[in-house]
């Protein structure tokens, strides 16, 4: 599973805790963790976005002064069907979240994120379990496809033997 998260560079280390909780769980790209020099920003960051199963959105008081870059972000991700989830401080007012508006959100608490962490996690474990539903149900109705095409080709056999 891939997650890429969007936030404001002052928040680096509270998107670090972020990173380290849900590691176990997902492959996660950021900027300051997966950024490689010489590569151009904007397509290396909607690559990450295009290949995310999630897009988490850090949203505190300093991704106002930021909020252009992840605003290109965020609506990348909703241009691309992505599943966003905004993890929301309490300093943030819901008129501020612009193009967020109207998703639900986890409130994050910076000075004891675990709660909002423990949050994503499950979050995660939902998504896990619904990819592995929708990848059983795909490979059942190919088995069913590859049954009713040898029941034609037998079908097709009998009658040309006749």
């Amino acid at each position: 599973m891939n997650v890429f998260i969007s936030y404001s560079v002052a928040d680096t280390a509270l998107v670090s805790k972020v990173a380290e909780q849900i590691k176990s769980k997902a492959s996660v790209n950021y900027w300051d963790l997966s950024k490689a020099p010489g590569k151009e920003t904007w397509p290396t960051i909607f690559s990450w976005i295009d290949m995310a199963d999630l897009v988490l959105v850090l949203i505190t008081d300093k991704t106002m002064c930021r909020a252009f870059s992840v605003g290109q972000e965020v609506g990348h991700a909703k241009k691309g069907g992505k599943q966003i989830i905004p993890l929301v401080t309490k300093d943030v007012a819901s008129a501020d979240l612009g193009c967020l508006a109207g998703i639900t959100y986890i409130p994050l608490d910076t000075t004891n994120p675990s709660a909002a962490l423990r949050a994503v996690q499950g979050e995660l474990e939902k998504l896990e379990m619904e990819t592995l539903v929708r990848k059983g149900l795909e490979e059942q109705k190919q088995k069913q496809t590859v049954f009713v095409l040898a029941g034609l080709a037998l079908l097709l056999f009998v009658l040309n033997k006749k």
